[in-house]
């Protein structure tokens, strides 16, 4: 289910339109050779990626990575694939045997191109995390299995959420979710969003601590110092407002979405009450009743 979920969101890009090991017949030809030629061909310094967590200075990292990949070849990929979209997809297997409904959605997110939006990313993910364990499974019960993450490629990426119930009650889920993405994209979301800052500003301070010790234990030129600032992460996250979640909200929720799902017969709604329920509701401006119903003269 889950490969299928990733390779209907994007099936016309072989970089992601496959499954993630490949078959069979595939993983049998591979020898020491071909290995090593494909070792040659792509693991190269333009194909290189680098993943630093925690409060740095950009700039100070990317000259250390250069330093040190300089001797690495240089080859080009003129073959390396283009990132495409997500495209709209709603697919529900019937397997009778299955006792349980299981579903995966991926709505689509930002990439890591833009290394100054990851306090955004990371708390918008952790904010529905959250919002979705504490409303449906923690008050409804009725879900064996609730997850939300977010993965990022370069330029685009996905948030997905997945889940298990009973074939009575998946819908009723389904309902609660498009519920709850929509009060998190217009309503109020400020206490858990402050919640969110200060776990993360906390677990930024126990990091700077641990690495400040490992620093001491095993050099005396302090080289993280360069590049760790733990004012810079805490600035970081404090800046992220309720409308920069918000908005990253409506632009994940307002794209194409995929979903795949799985269980007995009858238990999935239609597409087409799917959609409704995923559509955002922008809440209307108030009106007073006076407005909306005016008397009538009797002549």
């Amino acid at each position: 289910m889950y490969e299928k979920a990733q390779i209907k969101a994007r099936p016309n890009n072989h970089a992601f339109a496959h499954r993630v090991l490949g078959e069979k017949e595939t993983i049998k030809e591979i020898t020491r050779d071909s290995l090593v030629e494909f070792m040659v061909a792509h693991y190269t310094q333009p194909n290189t990626s680098v993943v630093v967590t925690g409060p740095i200075e950009h700039a100070n990292i990317v000259k250390m990575v250069s330093e040190c990949f300089s001797d690495m070849p240089t080859n080009n990929r003129p073959d390396f694939p283009e990132e495409t979209p997500i495209e709209s997809y709603y697919e529900v297997a019937e397997i009778g045997f299955v006792p349980h409904c299981f579903f995966q959605m991926k709505l689509p997110w930002l990439g890591k191109s833009d290394f100054s939006a990851e306090a955004t990313l990371v708390i918008a993910e952790q904010l529905i995390t959250k919002r979705l364990n504490d409303v449906i499974r923690e008050e409804g019960g009725d879900v064996y299995g609730l997850g939300a993450s977010a993965k990022r490629d370069r330029l685009l990426g996905d948030l997905v959420i997945s889940t298990s119930s009973e074939p009575e009650t998946i819908n009723d889920v389904i309902r609660a979710i498009g519920a709850e993405l929509n009060r998190l994209t217009y309503g109020d979301i400020s206490s858990d969003l402050q919640a969110i800052k200060l776990d993360l500003s906390n677990l930024q301070k126990a990091n700077k601590t641990l690495a400040g010790l490992l620093v001491d234990s095993l050099t005396e030129t302090h080289r993280l110092n360069h590049v760790y600032d733990i004012d810079t992460a805490l600035k970081e996250i404090e800046e992220v407002s309720a409308e920069d979640i918000q908005e990253l909200y409506k632009q994940a929720l307002s794209g194409n979405r995929v979903f795949v799902g799985m269980g007995p017969e009858g238990s999935f709604m239609p597409q087409q009450e799917f959609d409704q329920i995923m559509r955002l509701q922008e809440p209307k401006e108030g009106r007073s009743l006076g407005e909306e119903f005016k008397p009538t003269t009797m002549q």
